[in-house]
């Protein structure tokens, strides 16, 4: 199954470097992209109607960051910022989740899921920059689904 997943994070700061104020105004977009591998375990509540619970393994396939904003030094204006980086290496390449959820399937075939994940395990790499910071990131991902078997 493939999962896109990812964050949204705004930062406003100033801080004076050099006898100079600084304001860094930014958005930063992160997208991960995985495959995931659920083992689903189902249990039929009444006719059709599902509970779900499992593991699930994902294994990231890219992983990029936007990042838009302005640095303005005052006195001298303001520089724009506007850049796509590929970060997979910040990243590790396998995720480890559970899941539990829903689902409701016709007799026709077609069926309905609502799934909710959370990480089991932090997603970053470690680094040296996050060795003073207690950073802990995991993925946490609603999904609804709609499909038909045949």
């Amino acid at each position: 199954m493939f999962s896109q997943q990812g964050s949204q994070n705004e930062t406003n700061e100033s801080y004076n470097e050099g006898g100079f104020d600084i304001t860094d105004s930014y958005e930063v977009k992160q997208t991960l992209n995985y495959v995931n591998v659920p083992i689903a375990l189902k249990y039929e509540i009444f006719d059709g109607f599902t509970l779900q619970a499992g593991p699930q393994v994902g294994f990231l396939v890219s992983a990029n960051a936007k990042v838009e904003g302005t640095t303005t030094v005052e006195g001298f204006g303001s520089e724009s910022i506007d850049t796509e980086v590929d970060n997979k290496d910040d990243f590790k390449s396998i995720d480890f989740s559970a899941f539990g959820g829903v689902g409701y399937e016709l007799p026709m075939g077609l069926f309905f899921q609502a799934r909710y994940t959370a990480g089991i395990s932090s997603v970053l790499e470690d680094s040296e920059e996050l060795d003073d910071v207690d950073a802990q990131t995991t993925n946490t991902v609603l999904s609804l689904s709609v499909g038909f078997k045949f």
